[in-house]
């Protein structure tokens, strides 16, 4: 395969040729020091040039460090593309690589992402550059990566963006295993805020997963890759220019599988929810062998339970997750408004207010299965319940009403073991009769959960007395 250039490999093969020039290594040993190099970066092995010349002691290590120096005031001191001088290199994608750079008239550092020489002729990953480097200077949010410049200099597109010091969200659940709820829950709310915010523009970002979310050291959350972001307005379909599915395939949506028609904001929000799950569980919600797998269980599979891999989870929390990982994109949240407000009210230690809560469950936790989908696992069997607990489950259901001008109320009804006459109410929680006077969204949340809570407590009043 031939070495694709990149900004190294130009400053390498300057090195090497002053070397040569100078007559501290030969042909042959210049042309071995080019294919291991080649071998290593097609093994992404993260090995320089100048380690390379070490250990096949070809030159010694105080010498290729004041080779380095020299050959570096002969070739005009740093590597500069444009404006920017490189300093490190942070990372490397299919298309190209991320480098630390220096732009010297600001006197910042920032993040620079150069598209690869040998992508340039192909359209498709030039073109996903070019807009990932326009929607990012587009945007203007504390959650998402500021794109700060793009351009064309010295034989490189480039796209310059903020430096964020930090981790993606992967290495941080890599390493801690899963997160607490509390801040699993915080970062997802940082990320609807970014989702808002990009709304405004109408940008739907259509790859949210764990890898493309970066944390900051205090803790920010900040949404990156917008290489797959696209306008709604542009009626832009679920595929690539290839025919291939957008979205990585542990978080991608249904419909964005099936490419059905625009994808809207709702294909994010169940991305989103399968990071939440990752977030709380350890794990994405399905896994498999091969990616046909993975993408049938998200057409098809019931939706886990991430309580039965985190039993320490509220049911407000499994309630959310339930909701933003349905299959169809009706029956999840129809506004980043609702989910904000639900994942608050889960943050805040209070009940989600857009997902019906019925007893110890939801609405949203109907489809929930009771253990981990893999291939050819067997479910296991539901713990036994307690007498007490099964009398709470067959004695209530909660059902809410919102009613006129803003009004509403939780209905509990009884359902009696024996034919029973029509169920009749035990108890009902009204909304103070002032609630009903105003619109004014904090009463009417404050109602709810009252009400809420009282239906409840009567609920296990009910199974108690029986």
């Amino acid at each position: 395969m031939p070495e694709t250039p990149t900004p190294e490999t130009d400053r390498d093969e300057a090195f090497l040729r002053e070397l040569l020039l100078r007559g501290w290594i030969t042909g042959d040993q210049a042309a071995e020091v080019r294919r291991l190099k080649a071998a290593a970066d097609d093994l992404h092995q993260d090995v320089s040039l100048d380690e390379i010349l070490v250990k096949k002691s070809f030159l010694a290590p105080d010498r290729v460090a004041v080779a380095r120096r020299d050959v570096a005031a002969r070739i005009g001191q740093a590597l500069r593309i444009g404006k920017y001088e490189i300093l490190q290199r942070l990372g490397e994608g299919g298309a190209g690589i991320v480098y630390r750079a220096y732009q010297t008239a600001l006197g910042r550092e920032v993040a620079l992402k150069v598209l690869s020489r040998r992508r340039e002729g192909e359209e498709e990953y030039l073109e996903r550059f070019l807009r990932e480097a326009k929607v990012a200077v587009t945007l203007n949010h504390v959650n998402i990566v500021r794109g700060l410049d793009f351009g064309y200099a010295d034989g490189y597109h480039y796209f310059a963006m903020e430096l964020v010091e930090g981790e993606s969200l992967l290495a941080l659940v890599k390493r801690e295993g899963r997160l607490t709820e509390r801040k699993a829950i915080d970062v997802a709310l940082q990320m609807v805020r970014a989702l808002e915010h990009a709304q405004k523009f109408q940008i739907v970002h259509r790859d949210i997963k764990p890898e493309n979310i970066l944390m900051t050291r205090s803790g920010t959350a900040k949404l990156a890759d917008l290489g797959l972001a696209r306008p709604t307005l542009e009626g832009a379909g679920a595929a690539d220019g290839a025919g291939r599915p957008m979205g990585t395939a542990l978080y991608v949506a249904p419909e964005a599988i099936r490419r059905e028609g625009t994808i809207d904001y709702r294909a994010d929000i169940y991305s989103l929810g399968a990071t939440l799950f990752q977030m709380l569980t350890g794990r994405p919600p399905y896994s498999g062998q091969t990616v046909q797998e993975i993408v049938r269980a998200h057409l098809s599979a019931p939706i886990p339970n991430p309580r039965e891999f985190a039993m320490d989870l509220s049911t407000g929390a499994a309630a959310v997750v339930g909701k933003m990982l349905a299959k169809d994109p009706g029956e999840r949240y129809q506004t980043l408004e609702q989910l904000d407000e639900d994942l608050a009210s889960v943050l805040e230690g209070r009940p989600p207010v857009n997902t019906i809560m019925l007893g110890r469950r939801s609405v949203a936790t109907a489809p929930f299965i009771d253990g981990p989908l893999e291939p050819g696992a067997k479910r296991p069997s539901p713990a036994p319940s307690s007498p007490a607990r099964r009398r709470a489950a067959t004695a209530a259901v909660v059902v809410l009403s919102l009613g006129v001008v803003g009004a509403g109320a939780f209905v509990v009804l009884r359902k009696k073991p024996e034919p029973p006459p029509p169920p009749h109410p035990v108890a009902v929680g009204p909304v103070d009769p002032g609630a009903g006077k105003g619109t004014d969204a904090e009463s009417l949340r404050a109602a709810r959960e009252e009400g809420a809570k009282k239906a409840l407590a009567e609920a296990e009043e009910a199974g108690k007395a029986k």
